[in-house]
């Protein structure tokens, strides 16, 4: 009875450390619930925290940012204010001044006339007036330096400096140009242009023939490196001839954040070789040049292979759309390295090698680049982006491809142009397989068949040349019907379609 009793004790005291075991993983359960929902609205307010954070930093730069505008344009209003009494002070030479240099008449009026140029030009800047462009270009000839200029460039300069109040005035997106073009800098205007353009930042900075050597590139690339929103640079015949000049040139645009267009026509000079700075501007451009400008510089290759570097970087395709080399020495065997490239390219829009040493057939080996009328295939996998500009050597050569820019309709014309030629020439027994189907179309996969008929459709509509509507391609008088084109085509492909139609069907079925 003793055991008994003690065991049912034993039971008793179980049953309560179960229970009480249970009570226990309820509230540990409960527990683990608000925990969890706890941990829920920790990371509930901890997103919108961030997401506080996040609004208040913006909203502290927009309030800077306008707080900065507004400062900016009260002080361009200040200065706009106290310029209103302004007025040109400095006088120009007298005639007598003129005589005593012994400076022929032409010479005298034309420096007249930039006197003339550079006060409106300051007087513009003083009262506000423009879209923020400074310009000077000398009328005719280049114009020599004089000392009776120093006091006007001075005054320039001034004006300059004070121009940056009406630059941080406009829209990020305005642009704005500087530009000094056919007038000599010397080293003691280039100081006090340097010292004006310090903080005076303009997008399109452009000196063309100014005279000032070394100096003068040393000005031009300090500006460009220290101008972060400059997108556009030209140094066009200012000549350039040491090696350390380009090397500096190559450093500063390869870590440029908006350079993208470099104009250096007619500044390769000294012992600087043409066809390795171009390569260098290439390779420091990279993959942000949109524009680039290297006429008249000397260019050639000077090797078998022609220009391979030059046609590996067009090939590779990139954001390039303008490359200007006219003028250089590149020949045929360059030609056909360029074609082969532009064959890969469909980014580059206009392409100029007019004056250099090609011959009609490196011009041929270009414009089959463009338009191969061999074959539909030939034609199709052709350049229907870039424009060529052709010089007088490649008289003859068809225009076919020269219209606005739309690749697919450039692609389809020039379908249909050979299409329509084939047909036209292929009237004859010979001419034909002993199905009775035109030779020209062996060889042409049924996939090609779809981009045959938008062509067809596309050009058959538009009106032969005395009655083209504007801005349309035109069709070639030549040019046969339509309708004759589609029945060749679906005479040659009658029995492919409706195997396809038929296999269609099968699958239709089996799904």
């Amino acid at each position: 009875d003793d055991v008994l009793d003690e065991l049912q004790w034993i039971k008793g005291a179980m049953k309560e450390l179960l229970q009480h075991s249970r009570t226990q993983s309820v509230t540990i359960t409960s527990q683990s619930k608000a925990i969890s929902h706890m941990q829920n609205t920790i990371d509930l307010l901890s997103t919108k925290i961030t997401a506080l954070e996040e609004q208040t930093t913006r909203i502290s730069k927009e309030t800077f940012t306008r707080f900065s505008d507004v400062d900016k344009r009260q002080k361009y209003h200040e200065l706009m204010l106290k310029n209103q009494k302004w007025k040109y002070s400095i006088s120009h030479p007298r005639t007598n001044y003129w005589d005593s240099i012994r400076h022929s008449d032409e010479r005298r009026h034309c420096a007249e006339c930039f006197l003339e140029h550079i006060q409106k030009e300051i007087t513009k800047m003083r009262h506000g007036e423009g879209n923020g462009d400074v310009s000077l270009k000398n009328i005719g000839q280049s114009l020599p330096y004089n000392r009776a200029f120093y006091l006007h460039w001075e005054e320039f300069a001034k004006a300059l400096t004070d121009h940056r109040y009406m630059l941080d005035c406009l829209h990020p997106s305005d642009e704005t140009v500087f530009q000094l073009y056919d007038v000599d800098l010397p080293k003691s205007v280039l100081e006090i242009l340097a010292t004006a353009l310090r903080c005076t930042h303009f997008k399109s900075f452009n000196l063309m023939n100014n005279n000032f050597g070394r100096n003068g590139i040393a000005f031009a690339l300090d500006y460009m490196e220290h101008n972060e929103i400059l997108e556009e640079f030209s140094l066009t015949q200012n000549a350039i001839h040491k090696r350390e000049d380009v090397e500096r040139l190559c450093q500063i645009v390869q870590v440029h954040p908006s350079i993208n267009q470099i104009k250096l026509h007619g500044c390769v000079a000294g012992q600087i070789n043409g066809y390795e700075m171009l390569c260098s501007i290439i390779r420091a451009g990279g993959a942000k040049l949109k524009y680039l400008s290297f006429c008249s510089n000397g260019v050639s290759t000077n090797g078998t292979q022609g220009c391979t570097f030059l046609s590996d970087f067009v090939a590779s395709n990139p954001a390039l759309e303008t490359l200007l080399l006219e003028g250089n020495q590149f020949e045929d065997r360059d030609a056909t390295v360029i074609a082969k490239a532009l064959k890969r390219n469909t980014n580059l829009r206009f392409l100029t090698l007019q004056n250099n040493l090609l011959t009609r057939t490196g011009w041929v080996t270009l414009h089959r680049a463009k338009y191969d009328s061999s074959s539909l295939a030939a034609a199709a996998a052709c350049n229907h982006t870039c424009e060529i500009e052709y010089d007088d050597r490649s008289n003859g050569l068809s225009q076919i491809d020269s219209t606005e820019y739309n690749p697919k309709a450039a692609r389809a014309k020039k379908i249909y142009h050979v299409l329509s030629r084939r047909h036209r020439m292929g009237r004859g027994v010979e001419d034909r397989d002993v199905n009775g189907n035109l030779r020209y179309l062996e060889g042409v996969p049924l996939e090609f068949l779809p981009d045959m008929l938008i062509a067809i459709q596309r050009y058959s509509v538009y009106h032969l040349l005395d009655g083209g509507a504007i801005g349309t391609p035109d069709r070639d008088e030549l040019d046969v019907d339509a309708v004759s084109i589609v029945y060749e085509i679906m005479r040659k492909w009658d029995k492919a379609l409706t195997a396809y139609e038929s296999l269609s069907c099968y699958h239709a079925k089996v799904k």
